[in-house]
Protein backbone atom coordinates (compact mmCIF):
# COMPACT_ATOMS: atom_id res chain seq x y z
CA UNK A 1 0.00 0.00 0.00
CA UNK A 2 2.99 2.54 0.93
CA UNK A 3 4.82 1.37 -2.16
CA UNK A 4 1.37 2.19 -4.54
CA UNK A 5 1.06 6.06 -2.53
CA UNK A 6 5.20 6.45 -3.40
CA UNK A 7 4.71 5.76 -6.67
CA UNK A 8 1.45 7.84 -7.33
CA UNK A 9 3.57 10.55 -5.52
CA UNK A 10 6.55 9.69 -7.73
CA UNK A 11 4.45 10.14 -11.24
CA UNK A 12 2.95 13.63 -9.78
CA UNK A 13 6.58 14.54 -9.11
CA UNK A 14 7.30 14.00 -12.11
CA UNK A 15 4.92 15.86 -14.07
CA UNK A 16 5.81 18.94 -12.19
CA UNK A 17 8.54 21.53 -12.95
CA UNK A 18 12.05 20.56 -12.66
CA UNK A 19 12.77 23.15 -9.85
CA UNK A 20 10.33 21.50 -7.68
CA UNK A 21 11.15 18.30 -8.59
CA UNK A 22 14.29 17.50 -6.15
CA UNK A 23 13.25 18.95 -2.74
CA UNK A 24 9.72 16.97 -2.93
CA UNK A 25 11.42 13.98 -3.86
CA UNK A 26 13.94 14.27 -1.01
CA UNK A 27 10.77 15.00 1.19
CA UNK A 28 8.89 12.24 -0.15
CA UNK A 29 11.45 10.06 0.17
CA UNK A 30 12.54 11.02 3.58
CA UNK A 31 8.75 9.96 4.58
CA UNK A 32 8.97 6.54 2.77
CA UNK A 33 12.09 5.83 4.98
CA UNK A 34 10.12 6.77 8.08
CA UNK A 35 7.60 4.64 7.30
CA UNK A 36 9.56 1.75 6.26
CA UNK A 37 11.51 2.00 9.86
CA UNK A 38 7.94 2.30 11.43
CA UNK A 39 6.60 -0.64 9.45
CA UNK A 40 10.13 -2.49 10.74
CA UNK A 41 9.47 -1.62 14.44
CA UNK A 42 5.99 -2.62 14.64
CA UNK A 43 6.89 -6.23 12.86
CA UNK A 44 9.80 -6.64 15.34
CA UNK A 45 7.02 -5.76 18.20
CA UNK A 46 4.38 -7.72 16.99
CA UNK A 47 6.75 -10.57 16.50
CA UNK A 48 8.42 -9.89 20.09
CA UNK A 49 5.25 -10.33 21.73
CA UNK A 50 4.25 -13.18 19.98
CA UNK A 51 7.28 -15.07 20.28
CA UNK A 52 7.03 -14.25 24.01
CA UNK A 53 3.49 -15.63 24.04
CA UNK A 54 3.98 -18.69 22.13
CA UNK A 55 7.08 -19.05 24.55
CA UNK A 56 4.92 -18.50 27.81
CA UNK A 57 2.35 -21.24 26.54
CA UNK A 58 4.83 -23.46 25.49
CA UNK A 59 6.72 -22.95 29.01
CA UNK A 60 3.00 -23.70 30.79
CA UNK A 61 2.74 -26.96 28.83
CA UNK A 62 6.40 -27.97 29.70
CA UNK A 63 5.27 -27.34 33.95
CA UNK A 64 2.05 -29.13 33.79
CA UNK A 65 3.64 -31.94 32.00
CA UNK A 66 6.57 -32.20 34.79
CA UNK A 67 3.45 -32.21 36.94
CA UNK A 68 1.90 -34.75 34.79
CA UNK A 69 4.95 -37.14 35.30
CA UNK A 70 5.57 -36.60 38.73
CA UNK A 71 2.88 -36.02 40.17
CA UNK A 72 0.51 -38.55 38.07
CA UNK A 73 -2.69 -38.66 35.55
CA UNK A 74 -4.72 -36.59 36.97
CA UNK A 75 -3.06 -33.22 36.18
CA UNK A 76 -4.29 -31.50 32.77
CA UNK A 77 -3.05 -28.65 30.12
CA UNK A 78 -4.37 -25.20 31.15
CA UNK A 79 -5.73 -24.32 27.46
CA UNK A 80 -6.15 -20.66 26.84
CA UNK A 81 -7.19 -19.30 23.36
CA UNK A 82 -8.39 -20.92 20.17
CA UNK A 83 -4.82 -21.04 18.48
CA UNK A 84 -2.77 -24.04 17.19
CA UNK A 85 -1.00 -24.03 20.63
CA UNK A 86 -4.71 -24.26 22.23
CA UNK A 87 -5.66 -27.02 20.00
CA UNK A 88 -2.81 -29.06 20.45
CA UNK A 89 -3.20 -28.78 24.25
CA UNK A 90 -6.60 -29.65 23.98
CA UNK A 91 -5.76 -32.83 22.14
CA UNK A 92 -3.01 -33.56 24.88
CA UNK A 93 -5.75 -33.57 27.34
CA UNK A 94 -7.90 -36.00 25.73
CA UNK A 95 -4.59 -38.07 25.13
CA UNK A 96 -4.46 -38.02 28.76
CA UNK A 97 -8.15 -38.41 30.10
CA UNK A 98 -7.91 -41.97 27.55
CA UNK A 99 -4.93 -42.89 29.31
CA UNK A 100 -6.19 -42.38 32.75
CA UNK A 101 -9.70 -44.61 31.67
CA UNK A 102 -7.01 -47.00 30.25
CA UNK A 103 -5.21 -47.30 33.82
CA UNK A 104 -8.22 -46.95 35.53
CA UNK A 105 -9.63 -50.07 33.92
CA UNK A 106 -6.56 -52.03 33.89
CA UNK A 107 -5.98 -51.40 37.71
CA UNK A 108 -9.97 -52.48 38.63
CA UNK A 109 -9.82 -55.52 36.09
CA UNK A 110 -6.01 -56.72 38.02
CA UNK A 111 -8.24 -56.16 41.50
CA UNK A 112 -11.22 -58.23 40.32
CA UNK A 113 -9.52 -60.77 38.75
CA UNK A 114 -7.08 -61.06 42.01
CA UNK A 115 -10.52 -61.40 43.99
CA UNK A 116 -12.15 -63.60 42.05
CA UNK A 117 -8.83 -65.74 42.23
CA UNK A 118 -8.57 -65.89 45.64
CA UNK A 119 -11.44 -67.63 46.85
CA UNK A 120 -10.83 -70.84 44.66
CA UNK A 121 -7.03 -70.89 45.43
CA UNK A 122 -8.18 -70.05 49.29
CA UNK A 123 -9.98 -73.33 49.37
CA UNK A 124 -7.89 -75.49 47.60
CA UNK A 125 -5.59 -74.65 49.76
CA UNK A 126 -7.56 -74.87 53.37
CA UNK A 127 -8.72 -78.63 51.97
CA UNK A 128 -4.83 -79.29 51.28
CA UNK A 129 -3.36 -78.65 54.65
CA UNK A 130 -6.81 -80.24 56.44
CA UNK A 131 -5.43 -83.07 54.24
CA UNK A 132 -1.56 -83.33 55.11
CA UNK A 133 -2.36 -82.33 59.13
CA UNK A 134 -5.53 -85.08 59.42
CA UNK A 135 -7.59 -85.89 56.96
CA UNK A 136 -6.08 -87.97 54.74
CA UNK A 137 -6.72 -91.15 57.20
CA UNK A 138 -10.29 -90.77 57.31
CA UNK A 139 -11.53 -91.72 53.64
CA UNK A 140 -14.66 -90.04 53.58
CA UNK A 141 -13.00 -86.46 54.78
CA UNK A 142 -10.52 -87.31 51.82
CA UNK A 143 -12.74 -88.08 48.83
CA UNK A 144 -14.73 -84.71 49.83
CA UNK A 145 -12.11 -82.63 50.71
CA UNK A 146 -10.80 -84.28 46.92
CA UNK A 147 -13.84 -83.64 45.17
CA UNK A 148 -14.33 -79.86 46.29
CA UNK A 149 -10.53 -79.23 44.98
CA UNK A 150 -11.14 -80.55 41.83
CA UNK A 151 -14.30 -78.70 41.46
CA UNK A 152 -12.55 -75.49 42.27
CA UNK A 153 -9.39 -76.30 40.27
CA UNK A 154 -12.20 -76.54 37.16
CA UNK A 155 -13.52 -72.94 38.12
CA UNK A 156 -9.83 -71.66 38.27
CA UNK A 157 -9.56 -73.12 34.66
CA UNK A 158 -12.73 -71.58 33.43
CA UNK A 159 -12.13 -68.17 34.83
CA UNK A 160 -8.21 -68.02 32.98
CA UNK A 161 -10.29 -69.43 30.20
CA UNK A 162 -12.38 -66.43 30.34
CA UNK A 163 -9.77 -64.31 31.37
CA UNK A 164 -7.47 -64.85 28.15
CA UNK A 165 -10.82 -64.42 25.87
CA UNK A 166 -10.76 -61.18 27.38
CA UNK A 167 -6.97 -60.16 26.77
CA UNK A 168 -6.00 -61.11 23.62
CA UNK A 169 -6.01 -59.90 20.59
CA UNK A 170 -8.56 -61.35 18.12
CA UNK A 171 -7.61 -62.03 14.88
CA UNK A 172 -10.13 -64.49 13.84
CA UNK A 173 -10.97 -63.09 10.46
CA UNK A 174 -14.97 -64.02 8.82
CA UNK A 175 -14.50 -63.94 4.97
CA UNK A 176 -17.85 -65.64 4.53
CA UNK A 177 -21.74 -65.91 5.57
CA UNK A 178 -23.18 -68.40 7.17
CA UNK A 179 -26.59 -69.69 7.84
CA UNK A 180 -26.93 -69.72 12.02
CA UNK A 181 -30.09 -71.65 12.06
CA UNK A 182 -28.71 -74.91 12.01
CA UNK A 183 -25.71 -73.64 14.70
CA UNK A 184 -29.41 -72.19 16.78
CA UNK A 185 -31.02 -75.74 16.57
CA UNK A 186 -28.19 -77.43 17.34
CA UNK A 187 -27.33 -75.29 20.33
CA UNK A 188 -30.99 -75.10 21.44
CA UNK A 189 -30.99 -79.30 21.62
CA UNK A 190 -27.63 -79.64 23.53
CA UNK A 191 -29.73 -76.90 26.25
CA UNK A 192 -32.23 -79.37 26.93
CA UNK A 193 -30.85 -82.01 27.08
CA UNK A 194 -28.77 -80.10 29.36
CA UNK A 195 -31.83 -79.15 31.33
CA UNK A 196 -34.25 -81.10 30.83
CA UNK A 197 -36.69 -79.04 33.19
CA UNK A 198 -36.71 -75.90 30.89
CA UNK A 199 -39.20 -75.05 27.72
CA UNK A 200 -36.92 -73.23 25.24
CA UNK A 201 -39.37 -71.65 22.17
CA UNK A 202 -37.74 -71.51 19.02
CA UNK A 203 -39.39 -68.67 16.50
CA UNK A 204 -37.05 -67.99 13.08
CA UNK A 205 -38.99 -65.97 10.50
CA UNK A 206 -35.74 -64.82 8.72
CA UNK A 207 -32.89 -66.87 6.27
CA UNK A 208 -30.33 -64.24 6.56
CA UNK A 209 -26.89 -65.08 6.37
CA UNK A 210 -24.44 -63.82 9.00
CA UNK A 211 -20.84 -63.01 8.70
CA UNK A 212 -19.31 -64.40 11.64
CA UNK A 213 -17.73 -67.78 12.84
CA UNK A 214 -19.52 -70.52 14.07
CA UNK A 215 -17.16 -70.28 16.98
CA UNK A 216 -18.14 -67.13 18.05
CA UNK A 217 -21.47 -67.83 16.98
CA UNK A 218 -21.97 -70.85 19.08
CA UNK A 219 -20.03 -68.59 22.00
CA UNK A 220 -22.96 -65.89 21.81
CA UNK A 221 -25.47 -68.19 21.67
CA UNK A 222 -24.05 -70.49 24.82
CA UNK A 223 -23.26 -66.98 26.91
CA UNK A 224 -27.25 -65.80 26.34
CA UNK A 225 -28.88 -68.87 26.76
CA UNK A 226 -26.96 -69.43 29.80
CA UNK A 227 -27.39 -66.71 31.47
CA UNK A 228 -31.01 -66.68 31.14
CA UNK A 229 -31.23 -70.49 32.42
CA UNK A 230 -29.16 -69.18 35.71
CA UNK A 231 -31.33 -66.07 36.06
CA UNK A 232 -34.39 -67.85 35.34
CA UNK A 233 -37.18 -68.27 38.39
CA UNK A 234 -38.26 -71.91 39.59
CA UNK A 235 -41.74 -71.31 38.36
CA UNK A 236 -40.88 -70.01 35.46
CA UNK A 237 -38.32 -72.04 33.47
CA UNK A 238 -39.02 -71.10 29.91
CA UNK A 239 -36.88 -69.31 27.59
CA UNK A 240 -37.74 -68.08 23.91
CA UNK A 241 -35.30 -67.75 21.57
CA UNK A 242 -35.92 -65.30 18.06
CA UNK A 243 -34.16 -65.02 14.72
CA UNK A 244 -36.27 -62.46 12.87
CA UNK A 245 -34.44 -60.16 10.09
CA UNK A 246 -31.29 -59.46 11.54
CA UNK A 247 -32.48 -59.51 15.05
CA UNK A 248 -30.85 -62.58 17.61
CA UNK A 249 -33.52 -62.48 20.63
CA UNK A 250 -32.83 -64.43 23.58
CA UNK A 251 -35.64 -64.00 26.50
CA UNK A 252 -36.45 -65.63 29.89
CA UNK A 253 -39.16 -64.99 32.57
CA UNK A 254 -36.85 -64.66 35.58
CA UNK A 255 -35.25 -62.02 38.20
CA UNK A 256 -34.85 -59.09 35.90
CA UNK A 257 -32.44 -56.23 35.74
CA UNK A 258 -32.26 -53.04 37.98
CA UNK A 259 -32.90 -50.55 35.56
CA UNK A 260 -29.88 -48.64 37.68
CA UNK A 261 -27.47 -51.76 36.51
CA UNK A 262 -28.08 -51.71 33.05
CA UNK A 263 -26.07 -49.66 32.27
CA UNK A 264 -22.91 -51.55 34.04
CA UNK A 265 -23.99 -55.34 33.51
CA UNK A 266 -21.37 -55.75 30.05
CA UNK A 267 -18.53 -54.59 31.92
CA UNK A 268 -16.14 -57.06 33.20
CA UNK A 269 -16.74 -58.84 36.55
CA UNK A 270 -19.85 -56.85 37.03
CA UNK A 271 -22.33 -58.92 39.12
CA UNK A 272 -25.94 -58.19 40.16
CA UNK A 273 -27.65 -59.10 42.89
CA UNK A 274 -25.95 -62.89 43.25
CA UNK A 275 -28.17 -63.43 46.56
CA UNK A 276 -30.91 -64.12 44.52
CA UNK A 277 -29.39 -66.65 42.16
CA UNK A 278 -29.47 -70.03 43.24
CA UNK A 279 -25.38 -72.26 42.00
CA UNK A 280 -24.12 -69.33 40.27
CA UNK A 281 -20.55 -69.51 39.38
CA UNK A 282 -20.56 -66.73 37.83
CA UNK A 283 -17.42 -64.40 37.72
CA UNK A 284 -19.19 -61.37 35.64
CA UNK A 285 -17.30 -61.88 32.40
CA UNK A 286 -19.53 -63.74 30.28
CA UNK A 287 -21.82 -60.70 29.21
CA UNK A 288 -18.55 -58.37 28.88
CA UNK A 289 -17.18 -61.24 26.76
CA UNK A 290 -19.96 -61.06 24.25
CA UNK A 291 -19.80 -57.74 24.21
CA UNK A 292 -16.02 -57.92 22.96
CA UNK A 293 -17.14 -60.37 19.94
CA UNK A 294 -20.41 -58.06 18.95
CA UNK A 295 -17.63 -54.75 19.04
CA UNK A 296 -15.60 -56.89 16.65
CA UNK A 297 -17.89 -57.93 14.33
CA UNK A 298 -19.90 -54.54 14.21
CA UNK A 299 -23.08 -55.67 16.00
CA UNK A 300 -24.80 -54.13 18.71
CA UNK A 301 -26.06 -56.05 22.08
CA UNK A 302 -28.68 -54.50 24.20
CA UNK A 303 -31.36 -55.62 26.51
CA UNK A 304 -34.43 -54.52 27.79
CA UNK A 305 -35.69 -56.09 31.52
CA UNK A 306 -38.36 -55.78 33.90
CA UNK A 307 -37.71 -56.65 37.76
CA UNK A 308 -39.07 -59.86 38.78
CA UNK A 309 -40.56 -60.64 35.32
CA UNK A 310 -38.23 -60.76 32.02
CA UNK A 311 -35.01 -59.85 30.26
CA UNK A 312 -34.76 -60.11 26.90
CA UNK A 313 -30.71 -59.65 25.39
CA UNK A 314 -30.89 -58.31 21.48
CA UNK A 315 -28.08 -58.96 19.26
CA UNK A 316 -28.74 -57.00 16.30
CA UNK A 317 -26.98 -59.27 13.58
CA UNK A 318 -25.89 -56.32 10.80
CA UNK A 319 -22.92 -54.40 11.46
CA UNK A 320 -23.58 -50.79 12.77
CA UNK A 321 -22.40 -48.91 9.84
CA UNK A 322 -24.93 -51.17 7.65
CA UNK A 323 -27.73 -50.02 9.58
CA UNK A 324 -27.06 -46.34 8.89
CA UNK A 325 -27.58 -46.60 5.22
Amino acid sequence: LYMGYYLLIIGRIYAMDEDLITPIASIVAVIFLILIIVALITSIACGFMISKRFLQTVDQFTKSIKQIKNEGLSHRLVIEGNDELALLGKEFNETIDQAERSLLQQNQFVSDASHELKTPLAIIKGNLDMLLRWGKDDPEILNSSLEISSKEADRLIMLCNELLHLTREMKVKCKEAINIIPIINQIIKEFEELHPDFTFTITIDSDKKILITEEHLRQLLIILLDNAVKYSKADSKKIELKFINYELKVKDYGIGIEESKINYIFNRFYKTDESRVKNSNSFGLGLAIAKRLCDHYGFKISVISKLNEYSEFTINLKKEEENDL
